[in-house]
């Protein structure tokens, strides 16, 4: 069986400073995810993201190297060290397998975010929302939807998402 490429992708602010170091399969896809998860993360990474976005500039993708996929995390983290060592980085980790969150802190978490859902029918709105419109473009892409009919909603969400980026903005990606 071949092995795929992974990407090692730097985030750059408007000036082309790397700002952060990931990688990926499909870049495109994960800077879109990136953007998606800039309201709902906390992290410097996407507090940073969020900023720009409010600023009317957009973070740019730019991929830095391509490895084997067994071999990403000592590209990925050599890449970062490199980075660190010439200036400002988010990165919290030094690259590779990023750590994962113990069974305690998703729990903490997953009750943190029921609690400002049952207070708030604001954002558990937005999240129903969301989630129809996630589940409608996978019927998109089973064909389940006349093309017509896809094409009308799309321009839709991609209106929804140059107006008002901090709910809807990665549907202007559509």
């Amino acid at each position: 069986m071949p092995e795929t490429t992974t990407k090692i992708y730097g985030i750059a602010d408007q000036n082309g400073r790397i700002m952060y170091i990931g990688k990926s399969n499909n870049p495109t896809e994960r800077m879109k995810q990136h953007i998606r998860e800039c309201n709902r993360r906390k992290t410097p990474l996407y507090g940073w993201i969020n900023k720009a976005l409010k600023d009317g500039h957009q973070p740019q993708m730019i991929v830095l190297a391509s490895a084997i996929s067994s071999e990403w995390q000592s590209l990925e983290r050599q890449m970062i060290a490199q980075y660190r060592s010439e200036g400002h980085m988010l990165n919290l980790a030094d690259g590779g397998d990023q750590p994962k969150s113990n069974f305690a802190t998703n729990s903490f978490n997953g009750r943190s975010l029921n609690k400002r859902l049952k207070d708030d029918p604001f954002l558990r709105r937005i999240r129903d929302i969301k989630r129809a419109m996630s589940s409608f473009l996978k019927q998109c892409n089973t064909g389940k939807i006349k093309p017509e009919a896809e094409e009308r909603i799309k321009s839709k969400l991609r209106v929804a998402g140059h107006k008002n980026p901090f709910l809807f903005g990665e549907y202007r990606y559509l």
